[in-house]
């Protein structure tokens, strides 16, 4: 016969994880002070705004960082070699 290495869960120890599991689902509905569970569709419109923000920010950054890479390899004597052959293969 196995043992049983699980504590048993008494009815307290399941009030308790239910009132935990409802004070964190209180805090998770309410986003930055506002309560979206009731106005679903605000909550996918500010989502969806978010969301357009940070990727025009990733391009702005990525343009950033590739225009510092082009402005440093263009003091290397192999970059105009290296054009050439791009605009070749072009």
């Amino acid at each position: 016969m196995p043992k049983q290495t699980k504590k048993s869960i008494t009815n307290q120890d399941l009030a308790r994880e239910i009132r935990r599991l409802n004070k964190n689902l209180d805090r998770v509905s309410k986003v930055g002070g506002f309560s979206f569970a009731h106005r679903p569709g605000r909550f996918v419109s500010v989502q969806f705004g978010a969301g357009v923000v940070r990727g025009i920010g990733s391009a702005i950054g990525a343009t950033a960082v590739l225009a510092l890479i082009l402005a440093i390899l263009r003091f290397f004597p192999f970059t105009q070699r290296l054009i050439d052959y791009i605009n070749q293969a072009i």
